[in-house]
């Protein structure tokens, strides 16, 4: 059916001052409209069949998907095989509240058994934004067994082309280019399946496709009660997903499938099966419901389909605390002194579980943490047992403690050259495009491709070390890296037992500090966007909803979108470690960039761990404190026999106390460098001129910290509080002195404070 439409972008209509959407008879059918986004309807015979989306932009509008039909009932009949009925509409209303317009189709069928079947499929369209709510009903007037209530079922429409940059659905595929969702590659047989998934391992209820310029989505609340029943405990809840790009499901090649239907996986329908294996049984004029909103955004990126989400839903709150955040340090310290602690290895066990799995290392997290706590801690005995038990680790650790360690206890000489070695070795292992293969057990004698998984880990371990030494050549190899990573989209292919497609959080998480760090060096915008677009890489596996009967699942995070090397499917399974690691990138992340509250949702995958950790007179009393490696969400139990120590938790609970394990670095423009201040005491202000500059710092009275000062020539002066240090060539022993490294145009500051606050002057 052709259309003629006249005047598209006409005025809209106002009523009582409020912009609205349109809806216009034209030539051919109804056109529901907004600046953003436009349906239409065709009108054959007298009725509507179908909906097509057109997505607007700059240059035009562009027809990006159809549904075909309105709508889509299958019930079991009276001679017991199953009947399909699509959904037409042979009538439609006009209405408007407040500023959405609404457009109504009905529908009116009879089924051979005598029955009636009424549908109704509502569209309310805001007057602007390009999206669209779509409230679809359902009635029987006689008693039925419904396998399916389909709608919206899209379908993209592809082009000329069969382009399609990337398709999403959070939890459970992520393919670029060519790949396909449901592939055996992240997850092999007989795994492959997830084109309808229990709804439980969905992360954020979206799916998108990026086509034609647009992403096409669809979000819905997963909470929503489809059949009207008012008591909790009876409610149906879940509308299930189906999802299959390109459409593998109805064979068509150059086109996606986005669709809801009722009733529910797993009661009623079996996974990746579109049709009830158990009937619902429907009763004369009861009505089901299933709501959503479609969206057609001007984008390229098929993340923005979780930005929608959160503008359509918001961010739940937060898990509630299971305790105070100092109540939960006691916890942990106690953990890392009495339960984890090994007096023979002088070591930390990260895991328990069975003996096997158990090891004991020097743990520079745990470290760290028990001297950031030692500094404010009131008991002197508890302060003394947990330095000794640090002293005692760095010992057994052949005496290196980490270059982070050094800005608490100083060995600025040994840690600085430690970490070069290791650094300049893993700089020898870089290939001409600025990237490292992934770590093979299995020799081969053909070189590799480089991994962006490893060279993300790569890259964020030199810039790190660049940004707050100084050193030229590992910043340099570390800008190489992430020239080649400018081209990465998704974060995968880290881990050498993983296919190289399987989408992958710990890499989210090396990606932004990596973009992070370089915008610290450089200062340049470009690099900021970058991080942020990590952290929002980071949000597809990161539980944006939670089930009325999984509170443990609000803000659980999933490591993966596949399948590990033993045959175990993390769909659904919370690894909250990683989710851990990826938080603490968005609470550094937060203080540069304010487009989503980065500290609340780092903040509430924090409170989801804390919940995790055993506690309580039912734990065996060596694992109070662990929490499990991993949780499975479906079934709600643990999923290995394996706990980790709460390292990464005490890290972000520190920092959310204003007390973190790494040394804070800011920089400042200074002459034609931008020089970088770090330091575990608190940077309250910076200034900066040619011949100066000056940092106001806080720390805790009577005890020392070190400050360094990266990428400035060599100071005049060094002046603490406005008094002279001494000049010496090593502070191991001096009380207030400072150093000046000119290899890396390092200064480093010894700095005990007596106060609580101290300033630092540099004259040039």
């Amino acid at each position: 059916m052709c259309y003629v439409i006249k005047d598209i972008y006409q005025a809209r209509h106002i009523l009582g001052g409020i912009e609205m959407a349109q809806i216009r008879n034209v030539e051919g059918g109804i056109v529901l409209e907004n600046d953003d986004l436009l349906l239409t309807f065709p009108l054959v015979n007298g009725q509507i069949e179908t909906y097509r989306l057109f997505g607007r932009a700059a240059h035009g509008q562009t027809l990006v998907a159809r549904s075909d039909p309105l709508a889509e009932v299958v019930f079991r009949g009276s001679d017991g095989e199953p009947t399909s009925e699509r959904v037409v509409a042979a009538g439609y209303q006009m209405d408007q509240r407040d500023d959405v317009s609404i457009l109504r189709l009905d529908s009116k069928s009879y089924d051979s058994d005598n029955g009636t079947w009424s549908a109704s499929i509502e569209f309310h369209m805001p007057g602007d934004g390009p999206r669209v709510t779509v409230v679809s009903r359902l009635t029987a007037s006689s008693p039925r067994q419904l396998l399916a209530f389909r709608s919206p079922f899209l379908r993209t429409v592809g082009g000329e082309t069969s382009e399609r940059p990337a398709a999403m659905l959070p939890g459970l595929d992520w393919v670029v280019d060519d790949e396909r969702t449901s592939a055996t590659g992240p997850a092999p047989p007989p795994f492959q399946d997830r084109f309808a998934p229990h709804p439980y391992k969905i992360t954020s209820p979206v799916m998108a496709v990026s086509r034609r310029g647009f992403v096409v989505g669809l979000t819905w609340d997963p909470l929503q009660v489809w059949d009207g029943a008012e008591d909790a405990a009876d409610a149906h809840r879940y509308p299930a997903a189906a999802f299959a790009s390109p459409n593998f499901i109805e064979g068509v090649e150059h086109s996606d499938l986005l669709g809801l239907f009722i009733p529910s996986i797993p009661k009623y329908v079996n996974e990746n099966e579109l049709t009830a294996a158990r009937p619902y049984q429907m009763t004369p004029g009861s009505e089901l419901r299933i709501e959503s909103t479609i969206f057609v955004l001007p984008s390229g990126n098929v993340l923005d389909a979780v930005g929608e989400h959160i503008h359509a839903h918001g961010l739940i709150p937060p898990p509630p605390k299971p305790r105070d955040y100092r109540k939960n340090l006691e916890l942990d310290i106690e953990t890392y002194l009495d339960r984890a602690w090994s007096e023979r290895h002088s070591a930390w066990a990260r895991t328990q579980g069975p003996k096997r799995e158990r090891t004991f290392t020097y743990n520079e997290l745990v470290a760290l943490a028990l001297w950031r706590v030692s500094l404010f801690t009131k008991d002197l005995e508890h302060k003394r047992r947990m330095r000794d038990s640090v002293e005692a680790a760095i010992l057994s650790h052949n005496g290196s403690a980490g270059l982070p360690m050094a800005y608490f206890r100083g060995g600025f000489a040994e840690e600085l050259d430690l970490e070069k070695g290791r650094l300049d070795k893993l700089e020898t292992g870089q290939l001409p495009d600025g990237g490292w293969p992934e770590d093979s057990p299995h020799e081969t004698r053909r070189r590799k491709p480089a991994s962006y998984g490893v060279t993300a880990q790569n890259a964020a371990l030199l810039l790190r070390s660049g940004l707050l030494t100084g050193d030229q050549r590992h910043l340099s190899a570390g800008a190489k890296a992430l020239r080649l990573l400018d081209h990465c989209r998704r974060p995968s292919g880290m881990q050498a037992d993983l296919h190289e497609a399987t989408p992958d959080l710990y890499v989210t998480a090396h990606l932004m500090s990596a973009y992070l760090d370089q915008y610290l060096v450089t200062g340049t915008p470009s690099r900021l966007e970058k991080a942020v677009y990590w952290a929002r890489a980071g949000l597809p596996f990161v539980y944006l909803w939670h089930a009325h009967d999984r509170n443990l699942m609000r803000y659980a995070t999933v490591p993966l979108f596949g399948v590990t090397i033993d045959r175990k499917p993390q769909f659904g399974a919370a690894a909250q470690w990683m989710g851990l690691v990826y938080a603490n990138q968005l609470l550094r992340l937060g203080r540069h960039d304010k487009s989503m509250r980065w500290r609340r949702i780092a903040r509430a995958i924090t409170l989801c761990a804390m919940h995790m950790q055993k506690t309580g007179s039912d734990t065996s009393s060596s694992l109070i404190g662990f929490y499990p490696d991993s949780f499975n969400i479906v079934d709600g139990r643990e999923y290995y026999p394996l706990y980790n120590n709460p390292q990464h938790i005490t890290r972000n609970v520190l920092h959310l106390l204003g007390e973190q394990i790494e040394p804070n670095c800011e920089a400042v423009p200074w002459r034609e460098h931008r020089v970088r201040i770090a330091s575990m005491a608190h940077l309250l202000a910076i200034h900066s001129s040619p011949g100066q500059i000056t940092a106001r710092l806080a720390y805790h009275p009577d005890e020392t910290c070190y400050i360094t000062f990266a990428e400035c020539t060599e100071p005049k002066r060094v002046l603490f509080n406005d008094r002279d240090l001494e000049r010496i060539e090593d502070l191991a022993d001096a009380h207030r002195a400072w150093m000046y490294d000119r290899g890396r145009g390092l200064a480093i500051v010894r700095a005990p404070f007596d106060d609580r606050e101290a300033t630092i002057d540099l004259r040039f």
